[in-house]
Parts: C-alpha cells; sequence; structure tokens
C-alpha cells in the first residue's frame, strides 16, 4: 500500500512538472505576452535553463567529492596452477638438507570486500566550493541576460510586423483611389475624351504600388513566422498580435529623446564580470592550497572464503573477516614547478579580469552614449520623414484631385504618387529605426 501510494505521488509531481512546461494553448499576444512566452517556452530560453542546471550539477559533484565514499567488491580467483612453497624436509620426517614442495592455496578463493573513505582535510576542496557557489551565481547571470536577449528580439520583431502591416494598410488605401481613378480614366477613354498615354501611365502606377503590397505581405509573413522561431511557437500554428502600432506610438516618447542613463554596477554585464574576477581570485588560491596538506579517512572489510570443493561458498566455515581502519595524509613537497606555473598562471587570469572590469565599465559608458545619440538621431528623422509624408499626401492628393477635375494630368499624378510612395517607405523606415533604438536602450537599462 506504501509503495503504491509512493508511485502515486511521483505521478502528481510528474504531471505538475509537465503542466508547467507544455505551451499554454494561446493564438493571441501583446508584445509582453510575447516576450513572457518566449522566456518560458523558446528553444533558447530552454537550453540557457538546461546549461544552467548543468552548473547546478556540477555543484553537487564537487560537494559529493568531499561526503563519505563507500564502495563494494566481489573477487573471485580459481587457482588452475596452485602455487608452492618449499620446506625442509626434515620437517616432515625426510632427511635433512633436501627440501618439500608443498602447496600453499587451494584452488577457490573468494573476497568479499567494503570500503569507506572520507575526506578531512582538504584546503583546495573548500576553496572549490566557495568558487563553485560563485560560478552558480554567474551561470544565473547568464541566463537573465539570455533572457534580455531573448527579450529584445521579440518586441524587434514585433515592431516589426506591426510597422510593415500599417505599411500595407496605407498603400491597400492608396490602391483603392488609384483603381477608382484608373476605372474613371479607361471609361473617360472608351468615349475618346483622353488619352491612351493616360490610361497607361495609371495602370503602371497601380501595378507598381500592388507588387510593393505584395512584397511587403510576405515579408510580413516571414517576419511573422522569425517571431514564431523566436517565441518557441510552431511555424504551422497561427497567432495574431494584440497590440497595435497607434499603442505602440503612445509608449513610445517621440517629443523629447529617450534616455539611458550609464548604471554600470546595475548592468547585467558588469555585474557577470565582477563574479567571474571573483571565480578568477578564488581559483588563484585553490591554486596556492594545493600546496597544504590534505587528510583523509578509511575503514574497510574484506570476507575471504577459500576452498578446494568444486563448490563455492561449500564450507562456510572457512570464511575470514579482514578489517582495518586508518588515516592518510598528503604532504606536496617537489612537482617539478608545475604548481608554481599553475599559480602564475591563475594569477594572470586574475589581472585580466581586473583590466576587463575597468573596460566593461568604460564601455557601458559609451554604448549608453551611443544608444541615447541613436535614439535622438532616429526622433529628429523620424519626425522630419512624418512630416514629409503629411505634405507628399497632401500633393498626392491635390494632385489627383486636380486630374479629376481635368485640370492635371496623368504624368502629375504618376510624379507624386512615385514621390509619396518614397517618402512612406522612408517613414517607415525612420518608424522601424526609432522602435529599436528605444529597444536598445531598454535592453540597456533591462527595462521589459
Amino acid at each position: 500500500m506504501i509503495r503504491f501510494k509512493l508511485i502515486t505521488a511521483l505521478l502528481l509531481l510528474s504531471g505538475m512538472a509537465w503542466a508547467q512546461t507544455t505551451p499554454p494553448d494561446k493564438t493571441a499576444f501583446t508584445l509582453k505576452e510575447a516576450q513572457d512566452y518566449a522566456v518560458n517556452y523558446s528553444y533558447t530560453a530552454q537550453t540557457s535553463r538546461i546549461d544552467m542546471e548543468k552548473v547546478y550539477r556540477q555543484m553537487d559533484e564537487l560537494i559529493g567529492t568531499g561526503m563519505p565514499q563507500i564502495s563494494g567488491s566481489v573477487q573471485y580467483n580459481y587457482n588452475l596452477k596452485p602455487p608452492v612453497a618449499f620446506f625442509p624436509a626434515a620437517f616432515f620426517g625426510g632427511p635433512p638438507g633436501e627440501f618439500q614442495a608443498i602447496t600453499i592455496s587451494p584452488k577457490q578463493n573468494s573476497t568479499l570486500g567494503l570500503s569507506l573513505n572520507q575526506l578531512i582535510l582538504d584546503g583546495s576542496y573548500f576553496i572549490g566550493l566557495q568558487a563553485a557557489k560563485t560560478y552558480k551565481t554567474i551561470s544565473r547571470q547568464v541566463n537573465e541576460k539570455d533572457l534580455l536577449a531573448i527579450k529584445a528580439d521579440v518586441a524587434s520583431t514585433y515592431y516589426s510586423i506591426l510597422v510593415i502591416d500599417e505599411n500595407i494598410k496605407v498603400l491597400k488605401e492608396s490602391v483603392a483611389k488609384l483603381e477608382e481613378t484608373y476605372n474613371q480614366t479607361k471609361s473617360i477613354y472608351e468615349q475618346g475624351f483622353v488619352e491612351e498615354t493616360d490610361v497607361d501611365q495609371l495602370k503602371l502606377i497601380l501595378s507598381n504600388v500592388q507588387n510593393v503590397i505584395t512584397t511587403l505581405e510576405r515579408q510580413s509573413a516571414m517576419a511573422n513566422k522569425l517571431l514564431k522561431f523566436q517565441m518557441g511557437v510552431g511555424l504551422d500554428k497561427a497567432i495574431t498580435l494584440s497590440d497595435d502600432l497607434a499603442k505602440v506610438l503612445a509608449d513610445t516618447p517621440t517629443e523629447s529623446p529617450l534616455t539611458a542613463t550609464a548604471g554600470v554596477e546595475s548592468n547585467i554585464d558588469y555585474q557577470t564580470l565582477l563574479n567571474q574576477s571573483k571565480l578568477a581570485k578564488l581559483n588563484y588560491h585553490r591554486m596556492i592550497a594545493t600546496y597544504t596538506p590534505s587528510l583523509s579517512g578509511f575503514v574497510s572489510y574484506q570476507w575471504q572464503n577459500f576452498s578446494n570443493s568444486n563448490r563455492l561458498f561449500a564450507d562456510q566455515s572457512k570464511f575470514f573477516g579482514v578489517s582495518v581502519a586508518g588515516i592518510s595524509l598528503r604532504v606536496p613537497i617537489f612537482d617539478g614547478l608545475s604548481t608554481v606555473n599553475r599559480i602564475r598562471s591563475a594569477k594572470l587570469d586574475y589581472k585580466k579580469t581586473e583590466i576587463a572590469k575597468i573596460q566593461v565599465a568604460e564601455g557601458i559608458k559609451l554604448q549608453t552614449d551611443q544608444a541615447n545619440m541613436a535614439y535622438a538621431n532616429a526622433l529628429d528623422t523620424y519626425k522630419q520623414k512624418k512630416e514629409s509624408l503629411d505634405l507628399a499626401k497632401k500633393v498626392k492628393d491635390r494632385a489627383l484631385i486636380k486630374y479629376k477635375e481635368g485640370v492635371g494630368s496623368s504624368l502629375e499624378v504618376t510624379q507624386t504618387e512615385n514621390q509619396y510612395l518614397q517618402t512612406q517607405a522612408d517613414y517607415v523606415g525612420s518608424l522601424l529605426n526609432l522602435l529599436n533604438a528605444k529597444v536598445a536602450i531598454n535592453k540597456l537599462l533591462n527595462n521589459f
């Protein structure tokens, strides 16, 4: 009954673990939901967690080397030709000065053994435990950095989809107006009031816009697949984005630049390097500690059986017990200067991390200044392109109205439409650059 309850409990626990790792059946995602999903189920996140778990297991492995080590052994020997020893024949009533061969071992012997070893004192082991804890902290920080990169990648792709889809929407509105104008012009041409060139020019610009839309739709589909790949969603599964571009822009500073401060101490890269420096220092001390004596204790017990019978263990009275206990002290004396050189190498590694700390701190400041400048430039370009787009739309709409009223030309419509398309493309590019600059700053600030 107890065994049945234990098995049931294990099954329930495994079911709970499976429930925690099984992705939810969800198809619509806000940006925040997409990032959270990716943090839990993306391929990169899963691999990062496994790497972190491996570090934990390695730490447990190191701890285990200082725990009691118990081992058992079984050995069986069959003496095909038992060894002999020579004794004076006079011992057995023979003539003096001669020797007689006597078999000194039974045909069969077996040994059952059990031993216990325990580390008592080892400086390098205890320093190694401290290093393992530091390495465990580093692994958590590496995992945190991986998750931060995942969130940034998801945000960048999410934004690109929204921008592309908005661009498609705007261009489809232009196509609707152009198709209306084209159909009207074609009807007027059939009545003989306009030239065929007017019809052809409108058809050409309409074809160009439709081709751009087709290209953008393919880009949107590919970006959608990229997002699913980054999130860990199957590529064949359909998902939709719940946020829209208006909400994203509302959350994006567009009046004044978004700025980041150079918080070196809170930066994940700097924190990781601090622990790497600590780890290098511990390794240096561990190398020095290898010069200190190490002490361990041991206990062993063996059961030995000897028999000339054809059946092993035939005579239980021939089992003999042998037991021994003791301590072992290892004192390093000279190893050809190999330890000295390892200590020097470890010290150089520690010096490198101290230099790297300064380098990374200055690099974070530089990276912060670059991110702030990039956002400021992207914001200025975005404002200028947005203003240019509004003007291009006015010019395009005015040319279309003039053409419908008969005071403009199809060439003017084509030129203004092409100008609008180029301005629209420039605006979309500036908007995407602005959002990516925002992602860069948020990643720097760990603000996701």
